[in-house]
């Protein structure tokens, strides 16, 4: 009963804040479910190892997830696979994708960020033609980043330009710059990418190999007692 009522006010929660995606908000709900039904199984073991050994809190959490390594290693691992969910379930609901053309001082808006091509520089290296421009980030009018996508063609394969992506990611979301393109005026195609939440699928990747190992972690051995004869 109380996974599932703190799951339906946290979906309620979330459609008030503009969570309004039902394939996301039914995700949500059930991952918030899951949650906290495996964190409700680590709190009563490690109560119970309080209450009949007398260990502080961590160490009975220790103790409990080390003495049943395949239960609770489990459980980690299915953390992991709901932290994979939830980001994959905000990306494909709200990826927002736009491509723009600027020249240098222009700027654009997409999201609650400003993006602005400051700067566009060409120059050789021993292997390679640098194409690289230089996109300071505002959000709330206040400077966060300076992203620099680049788009390089390499000496030996010049009909195979090759792009290197910029990224600037946090817990909320990761936001992409690909340099497409540019012309002899120093006018460059952008192509921009926010994908929400992207970082939890990483998050979820480390978790879920948390659990593996605590799954798979070999006992020690006791040494065997030989009597003498």
């Amino acid at each position: 009963m109380l996974p599932s009522a703190l799951s339906l006010i946290a979906g309620i929660i979330l459609f008030a804040m503009g969570v309004t995606s039902s394939y996301a908000l039914i995700c949500f709900i059930f991952s918030v479910f899951v949650i906290i039904t495996i964190l409700m199984e680590f709190y009563r073991g490690t109560r119970a190892r309080i209450h009949t050994t007398g260990e502080n809190p961590l160490l009975a959490l220790w103790r409990l997830t080390t003495k049943n390594k395949r239960r609770y290693g489990g459980y980690v691992v299915h953390l992991g696979v709901v932290c994979m969910f939830i980001g994959m379930a905000a990306s494909g609901a709200y990826k927002i994708e736009k491509e723009v053309s600027l020249k240098i001082g222009q700027e654009f808006n997409i999201a609650d960020y400003t993006i602005k091509l400051d700067r566009f520089t060409q120059y050789p290296t021993q292997n390679k033609m640098v194409n690289i421009a230089e996109l300071p980030v505002y959000k709330n009018g206040k400077k966060i980043y300076t992203l620099t996508p680049e788009k390089n063609i390499h000496f030996k394969n010049s009909e195979q330009p090759v792009s290197e992506v910029s990224i600037h990611w946090n817990l909320k979301e990761d936001l992409y710059i690909i340099l497409a393109g540019f012309d002899s005026d120093q006018q460059a195609t952008f192509k921009v990418v926010i994908n929400p939440l992207m970082v939890w699928l990483w998050i979820g990747g480390i978790v879920m190999a948390l659990g593996s190992i605590i799954a798979i972690w070999p006992n020690k051995r006791r040494p065997l007692m030989v009597k003498n004869v």
